[in-house]
């Protein structure tokens, strides 16, 4: 199986997902000395065919995409899958940023999921979802969903682990 890590950065998550896989990284920065030296948002043909992957998994990326790019990214995500073959999707919850917007005593990790640590020029969050924008999402990009699930997901706020949520969506090409 071929997998492509799409922003992997430090945090190698495809690999230890697809234990058996061979995975493969796409990232913008060159210190985590990814496969593929490139922006996210655009998978250029020339170095990524039509179907070469079996599976794309993109952790905590899609919301570093204008809203206005959104569905084109995860379509050509979608391009660069096989038939048959799956893309993963983990992104903060919208839906836990608007109830702690309007909870008497907010999580400490509201801000940070909202915005993003900001410490680099990509590390700011340009989009948020909710889970039944990602579901049309993928169907528009011709992915079937067959796993969606809200979780808990731990942050690291100043030194501080927190717990706040996200949407992993999971879905095959048709």
């Amino acid at each position: 199986m071929k997998v492509l890590g799409i922003g992997e950065g430090p945090k190698p998550q495809a690999a230890e997902l697809f234990k058996d896989a061979e995975v493969l990284t796409l990232d913008i920065d060159p210190r985590y000395n990814p496969t593929y030296l490139h922006d996210a948002s655009i998978v250029p043909y020339d170095f990524i065919a039509d179907g070469e992957f079996d599976v794309v998994f993109a952790s905590h990326i899609l919301e570093h995409i204008t809203f206005w790019k959104e569905q084109e990214v995860l379509n050509e995500w979608a391009r660069i899958v096989r038939p048959g073959g799956e893309v993963h999707i983990a992104v903060p919850s919208w839906e836990w940023v608007a109830r702690n917007v309007l909870a008497e005593k907010p999580s400490i990790g509201l801000k940070h999921l909202a915005f993003a640590s900001q410490q680099t020029p990509w590390e700011v969050h340009l989009n948020m979802f909710t889970m039944r924008q990602l579901r049309a999402l993928f169907e528009k990009a011709g992915l079937g969903v067959y796993w969606a699930r809200t979780g808990p997901l731990v942050i690291n706020v100043g030194g501080q682990l927190v717990e706040v949520e996200q949407h992993y969506v999971a879905g095959r090409k048709l």
